[in-house]
């Protein structure tokens, strides 16, 4: 398979499993591919597969367990999916991040 990707392949080993997370493609306690699958599937190095899985498991989005596998956390439910997509949908209104961090700020004053 040819992906269009440019940057280090470990990274895009980590943003497409992120993606399929976020989007609650792979849902919680689902098994992810195995590290070889990963790599035939690319045509990469499995070496770059681990990096990528790593960093998946420093971000919190998987977890592994020895001899079986790497699994998604339970942390990103459909809560976290669905506040993402709203995130998502205002920054391609043209809001930035600090528009938004700001409004979430008056809104938690408001609030109390």
């Amino acid at each position: 398979m040819i992906y269009d990707f440019n940057g280090p392949l470990y990274l895009f080993v980590f943003n497409y499993f992120k993606d399929l997370i976020e989007k609650g493609v792979l849902k919680d306690g689902d098994a992810l591919p195995s590290v070889r699958d990963v790599a035939v599937s690319f045509d990469i190095n499995p070496n770059t597969v681990v990096k990528g899985y790593k960093e998946l498991l420093d971000k919190g989005y998987i977890y592994s367990f020895e001899r079986k596998g790497f699994f998604v956390k339970k942390c990103f439910d459909e809560k976290k999916n669905y506040l993402n997509e709203e995130i998502r949908k205002l920054l391609l209104l043209g809001y930035t991040k600090e528009d938004i961090l700001k409004a979430i700020g008056e809104f938690n004053k408001d609030e109390n």
